[in-house]
């Protein structure tokens, strides 16, 4: 885990790992980072995301899933890229945010999915 994503998991409400499940109650952005070698823009997210949680006001908290919840609850949310935030509220699936993009765009993708209703993901099927 790189520094930056220790870091991170200080600011987290709660922590993924193994079979345990994403929490139930209030809204969430659950970090999904990846190998932080292979994807090494979770590292920049990991430090972009806490300043997100203040510039919504703690519209949401974030949540950090570990690699070994990372591919159970990929198949769930249905996300194909490194590093993924998924959006949940009450425990339903708002939308998801992968990869890196400028501030604006992070500010207007967030408070589209925070203004909506909760749906199904997308469920994408990628080939090995």
């Amino acid at each position: 885990m790189s520094p930056q994503i220790s870091r991170l998991r200080k600011n987290c409400v709660a922590v993924i790992e193994g079979e345990n499940p994403e929490p139930a109650y209030g809204t969430h952005a659950l970090f999904f980072p990846g190998d932080s070698v292979r994807y090494p823009e979770s590292r920049d997210l990991a430090v972009i995301l806490p300043e997100l949680v203040e510039k919504f006001q703690g519209r949401f908290s974030l949540v950090l899933v570990c690699e070994s919840a990372e591919k159970r609850l990929q198949a769930k949310y249905g996300f194909s890229a490194w590093p993924a935030t998924v959006f949940i509220r009450d425990g339903k699936y708002l939308g998801a945010l992968t990869g890196l993009c400028d501030w604006s765009e992070f500010v207007e993708k967030i408070s589209l999915i925070l203004d909506s209703k909760p749906a199904r993901p997308v469920i994408r099927i990628v080939a090995n």
